[in-house]
């Protein structure tokens, strides 16, 4: 009887340090996991930060075009304007029409009508 508790023993402490080298096993698995896991999220982070700063630079060049093209399409519009009025100033435009068909203020109108007025009496 003493022989086989001793047997019993020594099955039960064997059966005891199998489950345990087991659990070590794994719980050493899930560290090696967790760690793995912890530095996927530090290169993402990183990683999503230098991404951030881009897409920041890209908004900041996107409004510089933006601003751009808004300066030359204004630019080219009174361009366009001015081409106009030159035009209808010297068909003999008066400046009423100037200021209504090409946007000028009488000033413009008026001064761009007289040179042409005497241009053509010259």
């Amino acid at each position: 009887m003493h022989l086989l508790n001793i047997l019993f023993f020594l099955v039960v402490t064997g059966l005891i340090y199998e489950s345990h080298r087991r659990f070590s096993r794994a719980l050493s698995q899930r560290d090696e996991a967790i760690m793995r896991l912890q530095r996927d999220i530090a290169a993402l982070t990183t990683a999503g930060a230098g991404i951030s700063g881009h897409l920041m630079r890209i908004e900041r060049h996107l409004a510089e075009f933006g601003e751009r093209q808004y300066q030359l399409e204004t630019s080219t519009r009174v361009e366009q304007s001015y081409s106009q009025a030159i035009r209808l100033a010297s068909e003999g435009a008066g400046t009423d029409q100037l200021i209504e068909d090409c946007g000028l203020v009488r000033d413009e109108a008026e001064l761009l009508r007289t040179f042409y007025q005497q241009r053509k009496a010259s």
